[in-house]
């Protein structure tokens, strides 16, 4: 049972560190007035959201 509670809190934190690195790299690129278009914006919102939903169901799970 531990082991399960281990690698579920590695999971997570795997996914934050990703999500992080995602915004970070996002803002940067705006930042710096990189030619990112609307769609690419929202795509990487999208996928950090995922990231973000998949977090939250981990840290609910029983």
């Amino acid at each position: 049972m531990i082991a399960v509670k281990e690698n579920a809190e590695y999971q997570v934190g795997f996914e934050v560190s990703q999500a992080v690195g995602q915004l970070q790299g996002l803002k940067n690129e705006i930042e710096n007035g990189g030619s990112i278009s609307k769609a690419d914006i929202i795509s990487r919102l999208d996928d950090i959201l995922n990231k973000l939903s998949k977090i939250h169901s981990m840290m609910t799970e029983k």
